[in-house]
């Protein structure tokens, strides 16, 4: 595995670089702006939209 990346128990792995935190954040914001996402399906995957917002930066 390369610098940053962790294994976890159920075989995925996690990026824990803050740079790729900001980056998946700045298109999950972008994706709500477009209406591809909505509150209701964020909130499905256990995040709000005011938690994205600070991610971005």
């Amino acid at each position: 595995m390369g610098p940053g990346l962790t294994v976890m128990a159920g075989g995925g792995a996690v990026a824990d670089e803050p740079a790729t935190g900001r980056a998946l954040a700045g298109h999950v914001l972008r994706a709500l702006e477009a209406g591809l996402v909505d509150d209701a399906t964020l909130g499905s995957a256990g995040l709000r939209r005011d938690q994205v917002l600070r991610l971005v930066g």
